[in-house]
């Protein structure tokens, strides 16, 4: 079994979900937060974290 990092899980869901694409550089920018960003991005509601991102500024 393979562990990965929180940033490689918020990686993989953005790479699984089309509709995270254009907040790419957002979700995994260097938050001050760290891994918990990371982990937040990779489990939260997908709602949730779109509305984060357009809320935050991407496009």
């Amino acid at each position: 079994m393979t562990l990965s990092s929180a940033y490689e899980r918020a990686l993989e869901r953005i790479e699984a979900r089309p509709e995270l694409e254009p907040y790419r550089e957002l979700i995994l920018g260097d938050w001050p937060e760290g891994d918990a960003h990371y982990e937040w991005a990779a489990t939260c509601d997908l709602a949730d974290l779109i509305s984060w991102a357009k809320e935050t500024g991407a496009p």
